[in-house]
């Protein structure tokens, strides 16, 4: 069984690995780590908890080393049900003040009620939960268009988050046009708290008056010092 393990850097060397899991008993993937003040330390993973016509489901689980701690606080779910973790692919950021922001992938096998714009596509939510220091809260899903099918999950396709130094953070994914030929484009959300803006194109559709006809992927998105995000 796989479990998951931090190991930290202080003084010039490294610390014993603290098991991050401890209580769980079923195998952990898909683990993200981000850093608080005073070295606290949050980390989220999927893990299967239940079967569903033979298939495991997975929900995504998230604990915490407080600052000066040994040993991580019991895991508390971020969320119950990511169906078989397919592409999960979560992006964990965390804020100053200890808060964090974590954006994954649900992929929904047996959702047959949305039309596939391309072959091979997929049905699939993107969303948020919020971490305000003691518990995770939903955000729901951020997807422009829930009536729209997803490329396959792949790495280079995974959703961003980045949190300023404000608290406030941005949260950026792929979602395919319906119109336009089933082009897939950057999208963004500003996040304030527990409170979603509304959503925001990135990329373009056209270059130097040409359609752009090819998807675009391998979103990144960071904060300068002063708040301004940036997205590549």
């Amino acid at each position: 069984v796989v479990h998951l393990f931090v190991a930290r850097y202080t003084g010039g060397h490294w610390l014993a690995p603290i098991r991050v899991d401890s209580g769980e008993q079923f195998a952990a993937s898909w683990p993200r780590i981000g850093a608080g003040p005073g070295g606290e330390l949050i980390v989220v993973w999927a893990t299967p908890f239940a079967e569903r016509e033979q298939k495991p489901v997975y929900e995504l689980l998230g604990a915490v080393l407080g600052a000066g701690s040994e040993s991580f606080q019991p895991a508390t779910v971020v969320d119950p049900d990511i169906e078989e973790a397919t592409g999960t692919s979560p992006s964990l950021s965390v804020s100053a003040s200890g808060q964090a922001d974590v954006v994954y992938r649900v992929v929904e096998p047996g959702n047959s009620s949305v039309p596939l714009l391309r072959p091979g596509d997929v049905v699939e939510q993107v969303r948020l939960a919020h971490f305000n220091g003691q518990r995770w809260l939903s955000l729901g899903a951020v997807n422009r268009d829930p009536g729209a099918s997803m490329r396959p999950p792949t790495q280079a396709n995974a959703p961003q988050i980045a949190v300023g130094p404000t608290g406030n953070g941005v949260v950026v994914w792929q979602e395919p046009e319906v119109q336009e030929g089933g082009v897939a484009r950057i999208w963004a959300r500003r996040i304030f708290g527990t409170s979603l803006d509304y959503v925001m194109p990135v990329t373009a559709t056209s270059y130097h008056g040409a359609p752009i006809t090819q998807d675009a992927d391998a979103p990144a998105v960071a904060f300068s010092r002063l708040g301004q995000a940036e997205v590549a």
